[in-house]
């Protein structure tokens, strides 16, 4: 893999909606009965994938195959034909359900969600969605927002693949700061924040 990728994996516990606080007895036990209530998340900057049957693509699939995560954001899936190339992947892996942002105005890189998991809601984040300007254009790269279908598990997760801009020039961080912003902006349930309004004098 190229220079700066990275790999995590992760695995979040969601509580029943009305699963009771354990008692002291139970403290030590209760890891264990949350233990299938986890989902295993895992995050991939590819940087590329690549045709299949390629080094690349082979190698990235026999990582994801061994990892058997149940949800799988990756990022800089590097053009529409790498996109292709990801729902072969995500068919050949068991994947059932795919999200891939479209390339953003800065170039083809998108972000993207794997998941075994029903999505029952997405929506493909821009500038202009997430400021209100119809003019925005500043996201390097849109962000996809999946809510998935745990049941059995508790509340439905919200998951949102991001990769801010790159590299170490004073306009780089300039652009990461502002997509965090943009990001930020994203409030609850996937509505854009409103400013609060002025107190009335």
């Amino acid at each position: 893999m190229g220079q700066g990728e990275g790999l995590t994996c992760q695995q979040f516990s969601f509580w029943l909606p009305h699963a009771s606080v354990p008692s002291p007895e139970r403290a030590l036990t209760a890891p264990f009965a949350l233990a299938d209530q986890a989902l295993r998340v895992v995050t991939w900057n590819l940087e590329t994938l690549g045709p299949p049957g390629s080094s690349h693509y082979q190698a990235v699939a026999a990582v994801l195959g061994r990892l058997d995560a149940e949800v799988v954001a990756l990022q800089e899936i590097a053009s529409s034909a790498d996109a292709g190339y990801l729902r072969t992947l995500a068919k050949q892996l068991g994947y059932p359900y795919v999200t891939i942002a479209p390339g953003g105005p800065f170039g083809g890189l998108r972000n993207a969600l794997l998941s075994d998991f029903p999505i029952t809601d997405s929506t493909i984040w821009t500038s202009a969605l997430l400021s209100g300007d119809a003019l925005a254009n500043d996201l390097t790269r849109f962000l996809p927002e999946v809510r998935v279908d745990v049941s059995g598990r508790g509340h439905p997760p919200t998951l949102v693949p991001s990769h801010l801009k790159s590299g170490g020039e004073n306009s780089d961080a300039f652009r990461r700061a502002l997509e965090g912003m943009r990001g930020e902006a994203r409030g609850p349930r996937g509505h854009p924040k409103r400013r609060p309004e002025p107190p009335h004098r």
